[in-house]
């Protein structure tokens, strides 16, 4: 594969990251307006329950977005893994982050290995 591959990877990477967070969004539009509404004076235990009980399906989604932000170089996925802690607790958001990463790096591995490498000879040659 050449450079040209790797620049669409990418693209294609952030589009889909993209699409998952907006899907995220949609699914949890109505709390945050709600939130927004009431200028943060609910009750917290409501609020946190509010947040939970959205969908099981909204882990797979993070679960998706945390893994394509880690096989995108650069991408800060720090924010979606704070969010998969507050919209499934503790424990659920760590075996939703450590599964993402977890297969986000694989996936990196996997494309790394389909790029020819090209090494350059070092500057510093040892003489034998």
């Amino acid at each position: 594969m050449t450079n040209r591959y790797k620049y669409w990877l990418i693209g294609l990477g952030i589009v889909g990251l993209v699409a998952l967070l907006s899907w995220l969004w949609i699914d949890y539009r109505t709390t945050g307006t709600t939130i927004l509404a009431t200028h943060f004076n609910r009750d917290r235990a409501v609020l946190i329950n509010q947040l939970r009980h959205q969908g099981r399906h909204n882990a797979i989604i993070l679960v998706a977005a945390i893994a394509i932000g880690s096989a995108i170089p650069g991408v800060p996925i720090s924010a979606i893994a704070i969010l998969s802690g507050i919209f499934f607790g503790r424990w659920p958001g760590f075996v939703i982050n450590l599964t993402g990463i977890t297969l986000g790096n694989l996936l990196a591995i996997y494309l790394m290995s389909q790029f020819p490498k090209r090494s350059k000879p070092s500057r510093f040659q040892i003489p034998h």
